[in-house]
């Protein structure tokens, strides 16, 4: 759980050697993996109120579109692709008004065709009925918590957490299943190598 210009969020997402990416790159094959975009936003879907300002609310209606009408296999890496751009453009971090629409716009533009989206048919989505309709589910899956981001994984959720999210998410992951453990759930007792920038993990959540 999370959105779309929280740093903590970008950062837990992408930066993290054993963050969200990390661990669906790894263990695809015995997770489900669903990532929602409310955050601590505010309101009806309709006209939202997001904490980072109205390019984040933007942010999020467009993952929500995306996410709705795209297998995760195909949505995520298009999340990725957003993240790993405020990163290496913005590698300081993401204070208030750093991102404007017309980057994001074109970012994400750029990332649909990468991942290969119809960004049209995104923003389309976006503005019409059905995208706010997506929102508002969105909104509705996100339980009452802390910060973001956070993570439910199975039935254990980190929502009310005071120090935000397992780091090592791969090996949050593999503790809980139950089944015969992939190669990377052994190397996941290795030690978590050093993120590559911590402007994105420290503060690790958005409150």
């Amino acid at each position: 759980f999370e959105e779309a210009l929280c740093p903590g969020c970008v950062g837990y997402f992408t930066v993290n050697p054993r963050g969200v990416w990390a661990a669906y790159s790894q263990l695809h094959d015995i997770m489900d993996l669903s990532v929602f975009m409310w955050g601590n936003a505010r309101g009806d879907a309709a006209a939202p109120t997001c904490q980072h300002g109205p390019v984040e609310c933007y942010g999020n209606a467009v993952w929500a579109c995306a996410h709705h009408i795209y297998a995760p296999s195909q949505a995520l890496p298009f999340l990725e692709c957003f993240d790993a751009a405020l990163v290496k453009t913005f590698p300081k971090g993401l204070p208030m008004g750093t991102v404007n629409q017309s980057f994001a716009t074109a970012v994400y533009k750029s990332c649909a065709t990468r991942a290969g989206l119809d960004w049209d048919k995104i923003e389309v989505c976006r503005t019409s009925d059905a995208g706010v309709g997506y929102l508002r589910q969105d909104r509705d899956a996100t339980p009452f918590h802390r910060a973001v981001p956070f993570i439910i994984v199975n039935a254990e959720s980190y929502a009310n957490s005071t120090s935000g999210p397992p780091r090592d998410l791969v090996s949050a992951i593999c503790k809980q299943y139950t089944g015969p453990l992939p190669k990377a759930c052994l190397s996941a007792m290795d030690s978590v190598p050093s993120p590559s920038n911590m402007a994105y993990l420290d503060p690790p959540t958005c409150k």
